[in-house]
């Protein structure tokens, strides 16, 4: 099953909105944003040159005395085109791990269309609760 590709692009340029206004290209190298209430968002710059940015974004939980980053997603940013797109997601204390890329041109388009949707789902829900590093206020 291939979705709408255009329903794509335009997935992939509203993931690219929604995390560069909650502040992910002002990020030198990790943050942390704190919510009250709501579990600790970490940001990673993992990747960075003059076209692209890759992050990892996750939020931690504790798990037999370990710190455990679940979920986890990487993520990148082309600022050329202002679009972000999922490269992995992992779910540790499920066991789950789940890729886009078979390899570096081989494309699973149903991977990419669910956990990039999943991505904007995300963000709405991370926007929603007032995550953002304050540099712009909440978004819509």
């Amino acid at each position: 099953m291939v979705e709408d590709e255009n329903d794509l692009d335009m997935i992939y340029r509203d993931n690219y909105r929604r995390l560069f206004l909650l502040g992910v290209m002002d990020i030198k190298s990790s943050k942390k944003i704190i919510v009250p209430g709501h579990m600790d968002l970490n940001i990673d710059v993992l990747e960075d040159d003059d076209k692209t940015r890759v992050i990892a974004m996750a939020h931690n939980i504790i798990v037999d005395c370990d710190l455990i980053a679940d979920p986890e997603m990487t993520i990148k940013l082309f600022k050329n085109t202002a679009e972000a797109k999922v490269l992995t997601y992992k779910i540790y204390s499920l066991g789950v791990y789940e890729k886009v890329y078979e390899s570096e041109n081989v494309v699973d388009y149903h991977n990419s269309y669910f956990l990039n949707r999943y991505l904007n789902n995300w963000l709405i829900t991370l926007n929603e609760r007032g995550y953002y590093l304050g540099i712009i206020s909440k978004y819509v």
